[in-house]
């Protein structure tokens, strides 16, 4: 064998040129990098609801979710877990299955469960596990008139920053997760005109009690009408401005509303920090994608 490799020394040296040129090629086509890029296929729904503990964030938050959830294609395995405060919904798919299409999957069915619940709970968030993705860039979003335009607009821009523009950078294909920081919320102020109350005998805890009293759960129903079930809920939420001003109470043989003994704003939280951009207070939020994309 040997023997008639070196008799024809044209043919080996062209056979070892063309195995250089492909070991060449092949090394510039390795991805470099210093974690694997390896395709996890696990997504994880986080709930935030500070006010609800741990049997309430399982009842009226978490078990619609996993009624949704449970209906994704390839899915292996989902354990859902409550605590004060919040919730934690892991899902595990099957080797192979298209991690793109059933992220988008899972950010439609999170919006649809999501539809009946409170304005005030905040949107799910939702993440891929990967161990290589890293935040490619970050976006801020600020007012250009901010000292002039008050509290209301900062909650409208911030609103519009959660509700909006996260959802839509989250559904491309190429977009892990949006990691949103510096959001501002609302809370309601409600000041009693203590004239009117005691000139009809009340005082503030008639409005407290009267708030309490209109913003109640009354439970869940589950209906089954042939193949499918549907689960129905009852519930009376004091949310918005309008709710409050518009509760009835009873005081002294008169019926009153709300708006007619005290007045209610709309005020912005008290800040527990603050993010700032160009000297202006903005919202930021990480774009995190795969470290293969970046590269």
């Amino acid at each position: 064998m040997f023997k008639g490799l070196t008799r024809r020394p044209i043919a080996v040296l062209m056979v070892l040129i063309a195995v250089m040129v492909l070991g060449i090629a092949a090394i510039r086509k390795l991805p470099v990098s210093l974690v694997p890029d390896i395709n996890i296929p696990q997504i994880t729904v986080q709930v935030t609801s500070p006010d609800r503990s741990a049997r309430e964030v399982n009842d009226l938050m978490l078990s619609s979710l996993r009624s949704q959830l449970v209906q994704v294609p390839h899915l292996k395995d989902i354990v859902c877990t409550a605590k004060d405060g919040g919730g934690l919904i892991e899902m595990t798919f099957e080797y192979g299955a298209d991690a793109d299409y059933i992220f988008i999957d899972v950010n439609e069915r999170v919006d649809r469960a999501t539809s009946g619940w409170d304005a005030r709970e905040e949107r799910p968030m939702i993440a891929r596990a990967s161990a290589t993705d890293i935040p490619a860039f970050f976006i801020n979003v600020s007012l250009k008139d901010a000292e002039h335009t008050g509290g209301t607009r900062l909650l409208e821009m911030s609103d519009f920053c959660r509700q909006v523009i996260t959802r839509r950078l989250e559904q491309l294909p190429q977009v892990a997760m949006v990691d949103i920081s510096g959001l501002l919320y609302p809370q309601l102020l409600i000041v009693p005109d203590m004239e009117k109350l005691r000139a009809i005998g009340a005082d503030e805890t008639a409005l407290s009690s009267a708030i309490q009293s209109a913003n109640v759960t009354l439970g869940s129903l589950s209906i089954r009408d042939g193949e499918y079930r549907f689960d129905v809920r009852f519930e009376s939420s004091v949310v918005t401005r309008e709710d409050v001003e518009n509760v009835w109470l009873k005081l002294g043989g008169r019926t009153y509303q709300i708006k007619d003994l005290a007045q209610v704003r709309e005020e912005q939280q008290r800040l527990k920090g603050m993010i700032t951009a160009d000297g202006r207070q903005c919202v930021t939020m990480a774009v995190i994608v795969p470290e293969s994309l970046v590269a």
